[in-house]
């Protein structure tokens, strides 16, 4: 079964991925960019990484840099990376194209967005 790591400081938001993708996948969720870079370390490397980049400016480069890392990591290279965002415009000019795998608007369709992911994870 795939296994997917979720980014985000609002707890609603990760519980409601949770529910919307439980049934699917391995799931687990982090509430910062630090919980995740300890759990794909310590605990178990995902398929798939969806964040949220913080609204704080000091949170958001620190969520960048950790895409940034783990799209230029030999290790981790490999996980996939969508991005949830309320700020999509801003966000596709500061991330690299490259660096990230799909990009999508919030409010989101939860159920466009599970096809979304079936979809990068079938690939």
């Amino acid at each position: 079964m795939k296994k997917i790591l979720f980014v985000d400081n609002q707890k609603p938001i990760r519980l409601l991925l949770h529910n919307i993708l439980k049934k699917d996948y391995i799931v687990h969720a982090a509430a910062n960019s630090n919980e995740a870079i300890h759990y794909i370390f310590e605990i178990d490397m995902p398929d798939l990484i969806i964040i949220d980049p913080a609204d704080s400016e000091m949170d958001n480069a620190n969520d960048k840099k950790f895409i940034e890392y783990v799209k230029s990591s030999v290790l981790f290279k490999h996980i996939q990376i969508l991005v949830l965002s309320n700020n999509v415009a801003s966000l596709e000019k500061q991330l690299q194209q490259q660096t990230v795998n799909l990009v999508v608007a919030k409010p989101f369709d939860p159920i466009k967005l599970r096809g979304s992911i079936s979809a990068l994870l079938a690939s």
